[in-house]
């Protein structure tokens, strides 16, 4: 028993010097710990985040699954609003990053072919 009271103590002490020496490690290297910003959310996640309120369902499965539906049966003037919101959230998201946003202008209804 004694024997492997020891040798768990010393497992213990072995994986905190490996977890301080990453720590140390870490603080060395420029921009290592900086917090990145999150990810720009999808048009979906919009529309989701808007109308969880009301959807049905007593379940989060039941109601992400009839919001998903819903999104489904939207038509492409309806989603417009959700896709320019995460448009601008992505061109943020890209200067945030340091990247050059990309210009998202093609979000526009789309007209009916006449054929």
């Amino acid at each position: 028993m004694l024997r492997s009271l020891v040798g768990s103590e010393m497992c213990i002490r072995d994986s905190k010097k490996r977890k301080l020496k990453k720590k140390a490690e870490a603080e060395e290297k420029p921009g290592k710990l900086e917090k990145k910003p999150k990810r720009a959310p999808s048009a979906y996640a919009l529309f989701t985040k808007a109308k969880y309120a009301e959807a049905d369902g007593s379940s989060f499965a039941e109601k992400q699954k009839h919001l998903g539906g819903r999104w489904k049966e939207l038509s492409a003037e309806d989603k417009l609003p959700y896709e320019k919101e995460a448009a601008a959230a992505k061109a943020e998201f890209d200067l945030q990053q340091g990247r050059e946003p990309v210009s998202y202008t093609h979000l526009t209804l789309p007209t009916k072919r006449i054929v």
